[in-house]
């Protein structure tokens, strides 16, 4: 009999792990062994498990950084009882969990981020600690306390009494979490979005400050949703600042900035047609530019939860994703933007350029059947993708923020590892999308606040790779 766990995550991760140029794949599975593929160039070939035994198995989620600086995206995996820290040397994995300092915690995993949180120049990590006891949900004292670890030159160190609690860190049970500069500042900023918040506290949007962490979640304007199950933090209006839309049980969230740690309510006048309904569930939600003309969309997984009162399960009622995307200021559903209509019971999300045509494409991840992966549809628009190289240890630029201008008009994303899709992982690349027009200039922020502008050499449909 399958766990409830089953029903809650099937992540993914999709990425150039070992630095051939090629997205290769990785499943952590809830049930038997975690499943690793290399990129070909057309397709995938599994690997040995016999020649990589350290991947592990028994897990929900995961996600890639580059935590000590090789070079090389290493992966975080979590599951029940277990969090594994699986370093990667071409193409070796090795789990290095004990030495670097981390330990599992009881109970079940439900995210990972990492960012700069000390500003220190390498990589920290977030995890989140979901619930002890599933026959025990909504309830005070039975959820995972979460984490925060501080990467001291490649092995770690708890800081979690660090961050302002709303309540104990066990308190809330965290189904998502992303590391982003939501105040400009050029430092890495924090938010976490909690399931069961009508019996909960609710989650937390922190800042980090010269004098430490601030919560900034009460004054805001987000009102968390009941049922927190992923979220998206990016520029969506186009105005350099990042949104905040999270998924739910129901009713959705969809939050403007419109300053620093300010945010207005904009479900009703940018998803209006959105559907909402007490049955439906949504989890990953995405950046996504479907048309190639450089205003993002999002693309939601849907998958319902579908557990008797007594434990045991019905029959699973599938559900279609929903993608959306502006048109006019607002969005509205698209579900004829790919070849396949996804009805399924869908749950972690990938963003990469599976084909190597330069344009980003998503791997699904789903409950009890195969993940689905999605060619992106050529619009005729062409793209523009960037990746970022520096020395240290935060050797692909996580947290810079990138500025691609095109045809008068300025894009800006940033370069994250984790808290993108829900249980899932990508890598560090950034995808733009250019219109009819070639790139005229790309501005790098670079963490901590440097400035570097790229004019000359700017391609259309090609890579570019600024180092420093």
């Amino acid at each position: 009999m399958l766990q409830f766990v089953a029903e809650i995550a099937a992540g993914v991760v999709a990425a150039d792990l070992d630095r051939d140029g090629l997205v290769d794949l990785f499943f952590p599975q809830i049930q038997g062994t975690n499943h690793l593929y290399w990129g070909t160039g057309e397709g995938w070939e599994a690997a040995d498990p016999g020649a990589h035994s350290g991947l592990g198995d028994f897990d929900q989620l995961a996600s890639a950084a580059d935590y000590d600086g090789d070079g090389d995206l290493d992966l975080i995996v979590g599951g029940v009882a277990t969090l594994k820290l699986l370093r990667l040397d071409g193409r070796e994995f090795t789990d290095v969990t004990a030495d670097a300092g981390l330990s599992a915690q009881p109970g079940y995993s439900g995210a990972t981020c990492w960012g700069d949180a000390d500003g220190d120049g390498d990589l920290d990590l977030f995890v989140g600690g979901y619930v002890l006891d599933l026959q025990m949900l909504q309830q005070i004292g039975t959820t995972v306390p979460d984490r925060l670890y501080r990467n001291d030159g490649g092995t770690f160190a708890d800081i979690t009494d660090q961050l302002p609690w709303p309540g104990d860190p066990g308190d809330g049970a965290t189904l998502h979490c992303a590391f982003r500069d939501f105040d400009g500042d050029g430092d890495a900023d924090l938010l976490k979005v909690n399931d069961f918040t009508d019996f909960l506290p609710r989650g937390a949007l922190w800042e980090r400050t010269a004098d430490g962490w601030v919560d900034r979640l009460d004054s805001s304007g987000i009102v968390s949703v009941e049922y927190g199950m992923g979220a998206l933090a990016a520029d969506l209006d186009g105005d350099g600042d990042d949104e905040i839309w999270m998924s739910n049980i129901g009713k959705p969230a969809a939050y403007e900035a419109i300053g620093p740690f300010d945010f207005v309510d904009r479900r009703l006048d940018w998803a209006a047609d959105l559907p909402h309904n007490a049955g439906l569930v949504s989890w990953s939600v995405v950046p996504f530019d479907l048309s190639g003309d450089g205003a993002p969309g999002v693309f939601v997984t849907y998958g319902p939860l579908n557990v008797e009162p007594n434990g045991a399960f019905g029959a699973i009622a599938l559900q279609d994703d929903v993608f959306l995307r502006p048109r006019d200021g607002t969005f509205f559903n698209d579900l004829s933007a790919f070849d396949e209509i996804l009805t399924s019971n869908d749950r972690g999300v990938a963003v990469a350029d599976l084909d190597g045509d330069h344009r980003p494409d998503l791997l699904v991840g789903r409950i009890d059947e195969a993940p689905v992966a999605l060619r992106h549809p050529d619009t005729g628009n062409r793209w523009l993708r960037v990746e970022l190289r520096q020395d240290g240890m935060n050797r692909h630029g996580v947290g810079a923020r990138v500025h691609v201008t095109a045809g008068g008009r300025t894009r800006v994303q940033e370069v994250t590892a984790g808290g993108v899709g829900s249980f899932s992982g990508q890598g560090p690349e950034l995808y733009f999308g250019l219109g009819s027009d070639d790139p005229t200039e790309v501005r790098v922020v670079w963490p901590g606040g440097d400035v570097q502008t790229v004019s000359d050499g700017l391609c259309a449909d090609c890579r570019l790779i600024i180092g420093r």
